[in-house]
């Protein structure tokens, strides 16, 4: 039996994390997911929001947004666009898309795409939010 799961996160960048965790809780599309060494194998879709693993009683918390995880007995492997460590996050940036996204949502222009924006503001929410739990 494995005492720990090998995380990998992979982005259009790259590969952002690979190591052996002990456990993983991230967003699903079915509610918080929650990943332990040996789990039953599963392709779950992952919403934006916060995913955290542990390794030897230290968390790591992360930003990650839409994608799809599929887990074995002894691998987690999460394709999404873009992953952000939460110490990472830049603040700044972030408040910028906020505020740069709210008023394009109220500007409510004939040509806006309003699902673009609204996702645009939800990801800036939720990096703000995550970046606080550094």
């Amino acid at each position: 039996m494995h005492k720990t799961i090998h995380l990998k996160i992979i982005t259009p960048s790259g590969i952002i994390v690979s190591n052996d965790v002990d456990a993983i809780n991230l967003p699903s599309s079915n509610g918080e997911l929650g990943i332990l060494p040996n789990h039953e194998p599963i392709i779950s879709k992952v919403e934006m929001g916060k995913l955290c693993y542990t390794i030897k009683n230290t968390s790591v918390t992360f930003f990650v947004s839409d994608g799809f995880l599929e887990v074995t007995g002894s691998s987690a492997i999460l394709l999404t666009d873009a992953a952000e460590e939460a110490q990472n996050i830049d603040i700044f940036r972030a408040k910028a898309a906020q505020k740069r996204a709210e008023e394009r949502i109220k500007t409510q222009e004939a040509s806006l795409d309003n699902y673009r924006a609204e996702t645009a503001l939800k990801r800036a929410i939720h990096r703000l939010n995550i970046s606080s739990l550094k």
